[in-house]
């Protein structure tokens, strides 16, 4: 039996509001993950929204050895070794909603371009939500020059569901201002989204980050918590065992995972910036917001 599974949140936990690990945390981070991992036995991996391949990126980069769990719930990933030899993708939803998203995303992005005021933008979008900026800012952003009061950007890479992140542009005399989070222009687009969706879809609209300005359409069956369970599942029936304890660390409502979980014990760690829901309804409460918390965590295990 290992010692534990720890799994983190990506946006607003282990990553900022500019989608990057806190400044001159990275090599900390990455430290603390393999003392973790190697001296203490624990299996550390992601549990996030956000789509697959984005976070293999992150798994990848921070050198963890646990469990990927991808576009909240909807597929559960194992690195080569951990516990499988092979890299190994679990599907937790019908594989025929690949199709049915990228055509919904296909015709919701017409629909925003032509009834919606804003410009709307598709591709990977932390990368490019990291890099809009006013025309001649500088050579490496996305620059926007337009009178539009919104830009909508659209994430192309997400498989199972329509991820999309909003933008209010202020006039800044005499040019436009730099994009910002603004929470009743989130509503504005997630109400307009509500109302062009047939009441039969499948799909429906998640919670609103109001700190990120981000809104997501999903699989009413897809979730984090069944995903957990399973990922424990494969995990027990492996040669790795079930782990002794799993710890999961987030910042909104949806990181709560305790309803399908059964045998581990579960603890939920809440970082600093978390939204107050998931303040209340976390049993640890950490001091630092986003990778500062994450590294607390981690040092609790290191540390004793």
């Amino acid at each position: 039996m290992n010692s534990g599974l720890l799994l983190f949140d990506l946006d607003g936990t282990l990553i900022d509001e500019s989608y990057r690990l806190a400044p001159g945390t990275q090599s900390h981070l990455i430290n603390a993950i393999h003392h973790a991992q190697e001296e203490h036995g624990w299996l550390i991996g992601l549990n996030s929204d956000t789509p697959l391949a984005q976070l293999k990126k992150w798994h990848d980069l921070l050198k963890m050895n646990g469990p990927i769990i991808a576009e909240n719930g909807c597929a559960v990933a194992f690195a080569p070794g951990a516990p499988f030899a092979e890299e190994r993708e679990f599907l937790l939803v019908d594989a025929g909603l690949k199709i049915r998203i990228a055509e919904l995303r296909s015709r919701l992005v017409q629909w925003l371009r032509g009834h919606e005021r804003c410009m709307v933008i598709e591709g990977d979008a932390t990368n490019i939500v990291r890099r809009l900026a006013p025309a001649g800012t500088n050579k490496h952003s996305i620059s926007f020059d337009v009178l539009d009061d919104l830009i909508v950007v659209v994430n192309k890479y997400s498989l199972f569901s329509v991820r999309c992140f909003v933008r209010r542009i202020r006039k800044v005399r005499p040019r436009l201002g730099w994009p910002e989070v603004h929470r009743e222009s989130t509503e504005r687009v997630a109400a307009a989204l509500a109302s062009w969706l047939a009441n039969d879809d499948p799909l429906v609209i998640s919670e609103i980050e109001d700190t990120y300005g981000f809104l997501s359409l999903r699989e009413r069956s897809a979730r984090k918590d069944l995903a957990l369970a399973a990922a424990v599942r494969y995990m027990g029936e492996s040669a790795l065992g079930t782990p002794a304890q799993v710890w999961v660390v987030g910042d909104s409502t949806n990181d709560l995972v305790r309803e399908s979980l059964d045998g581990p014990s579960l603890t939920h760690w809440a970082v600093g910036n978390a939204h107050p829901d998931f303040l209340k309804d976390a049993e640890v409460r950490l001091s630092g917001s986003t990778t500062n918390g994450c590294l607390e965590v981690l040092h609790r295990i290191v540390r004793g």
